[in-house]
């Protein structure tokens, strides 16, 4: 019996940690948010272990790794009498539902209220010495609702360079996505490949009708080496492809409002920017990633990982009659670091930063119209000029320092505190346009985990006040030949951005575990309540009147809800 217990305890402390450390639970594995709402939940609720684990995972070999870990202690250890939920299950089948709601302040792309259902499922194979097949599966559906000066899926991307009406409305989407990949280990060097595709069809049923066709391809190779005294190296290489086709039309004629062709700051193309029955523009995306990671042996007092990711693309934007008007480049630094020091058996206390620096360059293209054949009125477009007059910089992250202590057989509790910060600058140069957004947070968090063998339960709950450090807006349209729309598009994220907060958010998780299978649910929720600093107040005229939803030009609240519950299988 004693010999048993003796058994039962390596294995729980060679596999559960893994070779880089605590491994966050499938359930806790990161998707793609499916809002804005949820994206701000995962940016500051997500447990250090989580966001590790993701950075991992984007690894074709990692899987391989882990499992080559696994097989070798089942092949040292007779662990035939250890229940099977020790060695970690690898499959899930999930649904979720979430709904969120903005009252006051939002950023108007984005839309103030939005829900959302979600069938995800993954699964892990082993084949031992022939390497590890895993793959995901998504389908989603929902509607961002009251969505205003957009007409595209995904703005921030394409950012400044975009489509919009005067109307608005409600978006409605449907949601792919299928993941492959496969990592093998030939001689003393581990070998991945991955594909990913992700496709989004979105469309509104308010005049004008807006469709809009979004695809996302990866397809990466990777390569990982574990050294005899059990350092981790892996790097990764991957092509990005992302293709956005925007149509719009009318169904009742005579009831067109304008389009808007944007490009920064509440200018727009007088050229392109006309009353029509319809148009269509393609975005493409092409861009190249590189991603580092390094692990150090977990048996040491004090082990460290360290994830490194750059990001660099290119985008074109091409009109459905001529020309590729306008383009941007990008670069995307995404440096992760965790140290951890294991004071004994019990307490460990982690130091952890996660950042993403980000740099874009718009360019707007001059043509000249001239002709190719008289006879037939022939014409074609020549371009004599590129202006790069666009910036966009970005900063955010989050530095936490966590101390964890374990008591009795299965409770860990967790005691954080962290600080955010997040830096937005936007320059005109050609107009010496401005506008600064810069917020610290103080964000301190309490978790709790059971893990027996029936029960899982974990509970994770943030607090966070943001602080405004800075903001500055110096825009100043004085043409008054036309209207302008620096209100809606400019002035109105900066507001969003210049507000003072506290936000409450929570996870909650409660696994049943089988023989051979868990059944668990998870909730999340998030609970924003601020207000727009008194002196961001928009003095000016208005430039151009809509019926679209529009923020308030005097200091507003700040308020955001959002909630999500997800029931799911482990096996």
């Amino acid at each position: 019996m004693i010999s048993k217990l003796f058994k039962i305890l390596i294995i729980m402390l060679l596999i559960i940690p893994s070779a880089y450390g605590q491994e966050a639970p499938i359930y806790e594995w990161q998707t793609t948010p499916l809002s804005p709402s949820e994206r701000r939940w995962s940016e500051v609720s997500t447990s250090i272990d989580a966001r590790k684990s993701a950075a991992l995972r984007l690894h074709p070999v990692y899987h391989a790794m882990v499992n080559a870990e696994r097989d070798s202690v089942k092949v040292d250890l007779d662990s035939t009498f250890l229940p099977k939920r020790f060695y970690g299950k690898q499959n899930i089948v999930l649904t979720s539902l979430g709904s969120g709601k903005t009252k006051g302040d939002f950023i108007p792309y984005e839309g103030k209220s939005n829900e959302d259902w979600r069938l995800y499922g993954h699964g892990t194979h082993d084949f031992g010495k022939h390497g590890t097949l895993y793959g995901t599966v998504q389908y989603a559906r929902g509607k961002h609702k009251e969505i205003s000066w957009s007409a595209m899926r995904y703005p921030e991307l394409y950012w400044p360079y975009m489509l919009t009406d005067s109307t608005g409305g409600d978006s409605n989407f449907e949601y792919y996505a299928i993941e492959g990949g496969y990592g093998v280990k030939i001689d003393k060097v581990y070998f991945g490949a991955i594909a990913q595709f992700d496709g989004e069809l979105a469309h509104r049923m308010t005049d004008p009708r807006l469709k809009n066709n979004t695809t996302f391809l990866q397809l990466g190779f990777d390569a990982g080496y574990r050294t005899p005294k059990g350092q981790c190296l892996m790097v990764e290489a991957k092509y990005l492809r992302n293709k956005e086709h925007e149509s719009d039309s009318y169904w009742r004629p005579g009831e067109q409002q304008r389009f808007f062709a944007l490009y920064g700051f509440g200018l727009y193309d007088n050229k392109k920017s006309t009353v029509a029955m319809g148009r269509l523009r393609m975005y493409y995306i092409n861009g190249f990633r590189s991603h580092l990671s390094y692990a150090s042996p977990t048996d040491k007092k004090i082990n460290t990982t360290l994830n490194m990711g750059l990001k660099i693309d290119k985008m074109n934007v091409e009109e459905s009659d001529y020309i590729s008007s306008y383009g941007r480049r990008t670069t995307t630094f995404t440096p992760q670091i965790d140290i951890r020091w294991k004071i004994n058996e019990r307490n460990v206390l982690s130091l952890f930063s996660d950042n993403m620096i980000e740099k874009r360059l718009g360019y707007e293209r001059v043509y000249e119209k001239y002709i190719t054949n008289v006879a037939t009125s022939t014409y074609d477009y020549r371009q004599i000029a590129e202006n790069q007059y666009y910036t966009l910089s970005v900063s955010q992250g989050l530095t936490a320092l966590r101390y964890a202590v374990s008591f009795g057989k299965y409770n860990t509790l967790g005691v954080q505190c962290g600080m955010g910060y997040c830096y937005r600058s936007e320059k005109n140069s050609f107009y010496d346009f401005s506008v600064i957004n810069k917020n610290i947070s103080v964000i301190p968090r309490i978790d709790y985990r059971l893990s027996s063998p029936k029960h899982e339960l974990s509970i994770g709950v943030n607090w966070t006040h943001q602080m405004v450090k800075q903001h500055d807006y110096e825009v100043d349209i004085k043409t008054s030949s036309i209207q302008h729309l620096d209100f809606q598009t400019c002035f109105a994220p900066y507001a969003y951005y210049a507000s003072e907060y506290d936000m409450l958010s929570a996870d909650l998780t409660y696994v049943y575990h089988l023989r051979k299978v868990g059944l668990g649910m998870r909730l999340r929720y998030m609970n924003i309540s601020g207000n727009r600093l008194e002196d961001v107040a928009y003095t000016k005229e208005i430039g151009f009147n809509s019926i679209c939803a529009m923020n308030s030009p005097q200091p507003d609240r700040h308020d955001e809800h959002w909630l999500n519950g997800s029931l799911f299988v482990l096996f």
